[in-house]
């Protein structure tokens, strides 16, 4: 596990951003950097398991980025990074499938 990663995993337990697991092994992570907003894709499941994602992400541009996600059994794991210049209303929309189908909106 990066180092990134788990500050990341330790940041996302201390804040009110969903933290992924048994219900939703993929899951949307952001923060403010700067004059930036940082988002993550990440993934942690609690058996190995193979998930399809997109990451929808609108703020000054549109950003669609998509993949598949191979889960290790409780290892997190970044599956993508977008950064975008936050502007009013900006939001970020990811939509997972496979063995389980449900969407995340952030912010909420």
């Amino acid at each position: 596990m990066s180092m990134w990663e788990t500050i990341l995993i330790a940041f996302a337990a201390a804040s009110s951003a969903p933290v992924p697991g048994k219900e939703q092994p993929i899951t949307i992570q952001w923060q403010t950097t700067g004059d930036l907003v940082e988002v993550k894709v990440v993934g942690l499941a609690q058996k190995a398991i193979q998930l399809t994602y997109i990451l929808e992400v609108t703020g000054t541009s549109n950003t669609r980025t998509s993949g598949i996600a191979n889960l290790a059994a409780g290892t997190p794991k970044t599956l993508s990074t977008v950064r975008v210049r936050p502007t009013k209303g900006w939001k970020a929309r990811l939509i997972v499938s496979g063995d389980r189908n449900y969407t995340v909106h952030q912010p909420t």
